[in-house]
């Protein structure tokens, strides 16, 4: 990559100097042509002090008639021969191999042509000595700007290089604890750190939230698959009859059922990391839906909050809902919903009459496979509001638990309303 961007730069740097080059060698010859035409116009504007025995031995002029004929040649244009018929008007002519610059003019009263010309070759060496200078230059400041430009680049993009070797050791050692070295100033490239590092740390945590996911599941699974386990091998003991082979049928059932909510809660936890809030959800009719065929009901929606809306996945937002009542009424014996808010935020409140939450509590049993003291005999996964916290923080939102007057829990989730 340095190579080919110093590359580019020299075909910029000499694009640049040749452009430039040829703009004033332009210049230059359109000066040289124009003092030369000017200098003709002034020899041509006198011509009785031009051919009289007084003139320079350098000036080249002669006078000619109408048909051609010559009638008058300075000394100095005489050694050179005679410059061919004109038309008024500049031209270019060669004498004895000497290119010419040559202004024709009509002289009224002798009723004849004044020819007046001045040598080339000055010019045309002084054009070429331009020519030869402009040539080297410009290859003397394409190496140069090569070596200023390679070794720009190589100190520039040497973040990069470090950056690659990073990612190198992560692929080959799998250390996400890895970091790039900050580049400084607030360029593209200490930008580009900075945005690395951060990925890091959120595939760090993100992996370590992994392992423990799978570490828990595991461990959460073992227990069923157990029991599980040592039911079918009771029930393959042919001696195992009457209400012993219904107990462990029941209980296989049982532990079934139990094993198919665990799995069905991990997934449903996995979904979550891809919730896309992309349709408009009326978050009391929602709410309305899930409550519908359940004795739990929802307290008066506050004017202004009726048909309110939120972005975000309906799906998601029904599991929320449902994993939130399910909870109070498991460990609470009942639910109080409410919805509150104001120009800005939705507040989905719901409320049990239960043990309650310790304070120490309120944020760890928000984890996956958290379970308060209280409920460590009670049915359930503890997945339930690790799913809510998932789902309300990939709306923006965000939830929390207090404690009920007279006793028990809220849990209150927060979502940014829309519009």
């Amino acid at each position: 990559m340095t190579r080919r961007v110093a590359l580019a730069g020299v075909a910029a740097v000499c694009l640049t100097a040749l452009v430039v080059a040829a703009i004033a060698y332009l210049l230059v010859a359109h000066g040289v042509r124009t003092y030369e035409d000017r200098l003709l116009v002034t020899l041509a504007s006198r011509p009785r002090l031009l051919l009289t025995p007084h003139a320079s031995s350098t000036e080249l002029a002669q006078i000619t008639a109408p048909g051609g004929a010559l009638k008058r040649q300075t000394a100095a244009l005489a050694k050179l021969g005679k410059l061919p018929p004109l038309h008024p008007g500049f031209a270019e002519v060669t004498l004895e191999h000497r290119p010419l610059r040559v202004f024709t003019r009509r002289l009224v009263r002798r009723r004849a042509l004044l020819s007046v010309a001045v040598s080339d070759v000055a010019a045309r060496d002084d054009l070429a000595a331009l020519r030869r200078g402009v040539v080297i230059a410009m290859l003397a400041g394409a190496l140069l700007a090569s070596l200023i430009l390679v070794t720009i680049t190589r100190r520039a993009l040497s973040p990069l290089r470090r950056t690659a070797q990073v990612a190198d050791r992560i692929v080959s050692t799998g250390d996400l604890a890895a970091r790039v070295p900050q580049a400084g100033g607030d360029d593209e490239i200490a930008s580009l750190t900075s945005s690395l590092n951060r990925m890091l740390t959120h595939l760090e945590a993100a992996d370590a939230t992994l392992r423990r996911l799978v570490a828990d599941a595991s461990h959460e699974l073992r227990s069923p698959v157990t029991t599980l386990r040592g039911n079918l091998e009771l029930l393959r003991d042919a001696r195992l009859q009457g209400a012993d082979r219904e107990a462990a049928l029941q209980d296989a059932q049982a532990e079934a059922e139990r094993l198919g909510g665990l799995v069905e809660d991990l997934l449903t936890l996995a979904r979550v990391d891809t919730v896309v809030a992309s349709e408009r959800v009326v978050l009391d009719e929602l709410v309305g839906d899930v409550l519908s065929g359940s004795r739990v009901r929802m307290a008066d929606v506050p004017a202004g909050l009726a048909g309110a809306q939120v972005s975000g996945d309906a799906v998601a937002l029904r599991t929320l809902v449902r994993n939130l009542v399910e909870n109070a009424e498991r460990y609470g014996g009942g639910a109080e919903v409410r919805l509150a808010g104001d120009g800005g935020w939705l507040e989905l409140s719901v409320a049990d009459h239960g043990p309650g939450v310790p304070e120490a509590d309120r944020e760890r049993i928000f984890g996956r496979f958290t379970r308060g003291a209280e409920t460590t005999n009670l049915p359930g996964s503890g997945l339930g509001l690790a799913i809510v916290a998932a789902t309300a923080a990939a709306h923006g939102g965000s939830c929390a638990v207090t404690e009920t007057p007279g006793g028990g829990a809220t849990f209150t989730v927060r979502l940014p309303r829309a519009g």
